[in-house]
């Protein structure tokens, strides 16, 4: 009896491991044995910039905590996080390469300046569980090459992967003194490549035309 027992737990336990494997390798998302980070489209804020659904899971039995970056300040472009909106500064780049080949580079566009409180945006992410969040892509930006305004992407097929680097908060306030306390995972995800294709403005505009002409008909 005892062996059978064995036998069965033995099984299931390669089963979950194959479907785990599985369920990576689908995704195409590089998992670092702890964290996995993975992008989807997410609709479009407007023409040429599209939302990414940003999704991080905890391949771990234990509790994990990220430190996704700050929050507070003044910026051009707020985050919506726990249903409201506020200035976020993120440990993420964005890598887009367009139907050329050519990649470029881009940095998170967060805080501009000081104003008020900043505050870590912490994630508790339970044994196996998930976190979502959606971010824009002209929320990035290349100062490094003069870029100064937030990306939007122009009419064609472009292929976007997102890093992230996780690491402890740089700012505990002196009503936070438990957060020196708590550990946070440290290292670097990249998600899967996601194709998008942006349709040009004249192909939009013959569309349009089309269904008037349709309803007109």
């Amino acid at each position: 009896m005892k062996m059978r027992l064995l036998r069965i737990k033995t099984l299931n336990t390669i089963c979950a491991s194959l479907l785990l494997l599985l369920l990576n390798v689908s995704s195409g998302a590089q998992s670092s044995g702890d964290v996995e980070m993975s992008i989807a489209e997410g609709g479009v804020v407007k023409t040429g910039v599209p939302n990414l659904r940003v999704t991080f899971r905890n391949l771990r039995d234990q509790e994990i905590n990220l430190y996704l970056g700050t929050i507070g300040g003044r910026g051009p472009r707020p985050c919506k996080l726990d249903n409201r909106e506020i200035t976020c500064t993120f440990n993420f780049n964005l890598s887009v390469t367009d139907a050329s080949g050519t990649t470029r580079k881009f940095e998170f566009r967060g805080m501009t300046y000081v104003a008020g409180r900043l505050d870590p945006y912490m994630v508790p992410l339970q044994a196996h569980s998930t976190y979502v969040i959606e971010l824009g892509i002209d929320q990035f930006w290349s100062p490094d090459t003069g870029d100064y305004k937030g990306l939007r992407l122009d009419a064609g097929k472009h292929d976007i992967s997102l890093q992230f680097e996780g690491r402890a908060p740089w700012i505990v306030n002196l009503d936070q003194p438990y957060i020196k306390q708590m550990s946070f995972w440290k290292g670097k995800l990249t998600s899967n490549t996601l194709t998008i294709e942006i349709a040009s403005i004249r192909s939009k505009g013959k569309h349009v035309i089309q269904d008037l002409t349709k309803e007109i008909g």
